[in-house]
């Protein structure tokens, strides 16, 4: 885009002249950017102060977050866990997240596993952030905690396609069918944890018919 000018005999012949248009080319989009800037700032107004009133004691909010506490020290202790190890850091359930091509969740039981009460863990990667502290709440309880999660899959019944497979998910769909019939057809659990992206489909009615068609069907469960 740049070429036509860089290589204008005017420009060439004339190095004042194409100093100027250098010149003027850093001027005019700066102070552009920073009418905009200071428009846009003065639209937005001044900060809105946070009320703290219902706050827990000691909570503190704005430039107080960066104030270090009175008596507090940066402290010379261990860091745990061990950042030399974060990368090994996993909870045991990868194999549970299954890829795009599997088109069947293993059992992937973990906790009380002879326990009759179970949480289910449903959806997609995102409902698979939530192994940990689902697995905590079982164990609280003495339950066993069940993961049922696949890569990119809507629990909500849409036909997506796979980024990773580069064309329609049909494993998806098989996925999604088998699950929700297993939950059906085996022993009610206690729980059921849902979690989904939100952004596979922008048709507001289309995703929530879509949910309430598998919602349907867990509610039978």
């Amino acid at each position: 885009v740049e070429q036509p000018l860089r290589r204008s005999r005017t420009v060439s012949e004339l190095p004042r002249r194409g100093l100027a248009v250098g010149v003027s080319a850093i001027v005019l989009p700066v102070a552009l950017a920073l009418v905009v800037g200071t428009a846009t700032l003065h639209l937005m107004g001044p900060a809105t102060p946070v009320d703290v009133e219902g706050l827990p004691p000691g909570a503190v909010s704005g430039p107080s977050l960066l104030a270090r506490t009175p008596g507090a020290s940066a402290g010379d202790g261990p860091v745990v866990p061990n950042p030399a190890q974060a990368r090994k850091d996993f909870p045991p359930d990868r194999d549970c997240q299954v890829a795009p091509e599997v088109t069947r969740s293993p059992q992937c039981l973990f906790g009380a596993v002879d326990s009759p009460d179970r949480i289910v863990l449903l959806g997609d990667s995102h409902a698979g952030q939530w192994f940990s502290p689902m697995l905590a709440l079982a164990a609280q309880r003495g339950w066993a905690l069940q993961e049922l999660v696949k890569q990119g899959c809507p629990l909500a019944q849409l036909a997506v396609d796979s980024p990773q497979l580069g064309r329609a998910y049909r494993e998806c769909d098989t996925w999604r069918a088998d699950t929700l019939e297993r939950l059906r057809t085996g022993p009610k659990p206690r729980l059921i944890v849902i979690a989904s992206l939100n952004r596979y489909t922008t048709d507001r009615q289309l995703l929530a018919a879509a949910w309430e068609k598998t919602l349907r069907t867990l509610r039978a469960t």
